[in-house]
């Protein structure tokens, strides 16, 4: 079995596991996309400020 193939198989168990499983784990906890972060939630403008999404990232 050479490398390329290798890769492809290794790529698509990882891409099923990622579907699969997101899904399954999503339906177990309840996730709602509608549910506000603790940001908003909680927002009091010290401490908890809602920021976007690069700045966010940019912090790492």
């Amino acid at each position: 079995m050479n490398g390329l193939m290798l890769l492809c198989i290794a790529l698509v168990v990882c891409a099923s596991g990622y579907f699969i499983y997101g899904r399954w784990l999503a339906k177990i906890w309840d996730i709602d996309p509608q549910a506000k972060t603790p940001a908003y939630r909680f927002e009091d403008g010290n401490d908890y400020v809602p920021s976007s999404k690069f700045t966010v990232f940019a912090h790492q």
